[in-house]
């Protein structure tokens, strides 16, 4: 099972989940945080098996743009960081690919992956839609 939590420092809590009308389905919002970095970690206590996987994709949307978002990828011992920019403040879709043939991460034992830009300078929330692995 999977957990989730903020990015950084765990004791606060910026992470709802809001109903909209207009997608009819419930999305999760991330409000800025007073650590460094906003956004969510997925946790997996036990690993998981991302080997057979091609990548990570979801819909993003942000009050402001262009916002530069990092996707965090780790197993127990290293990580990969890859870069977004996000464009549009409308819903946009972004895609992760994995390079499972990199040898740095051992992608049968992922510990948790990260969706998350600077605090600083970024909006006051942003909202994650259909966050799944493809």
């Amino acid at each position: 099972m999977a957990q989730i939590s903020n990015v950084g420092e765990r004791r606060e809590n910026t992470i709802t989940q809001k109903w909209l009308q207009t997608k009819r389905s419930s999305v999760l919002t991330l409000s800025k945080q007073t650590y460094p970095w906003t956004g969510i970690r997925v946790s997996y206590p036990w690993g998981a098996d991302m080997a057979s996987y091609n990548g990570l994709k979801f819909k993003l949307k942000s009050e402001s743009v262009p916002l530069k978002i990092d996707v965090k990828i780790s197993d127990n011992n290293n990580y990969k960081i890859k870069t977004k920019e996000i464009t549009s403040t409308h819903w946009t879709e972004v895609l992760v690919e994995f390079d499972s043939s990199a040898p740095s991460l051992d992608w049968s034992n992922i510990d948790h992956f990260a969706v998350y830009y600077a605090s600083e300078n970024g909006p006051e929330f942003i909202e994650i839609d259909n966050l799944k692995f493809y």
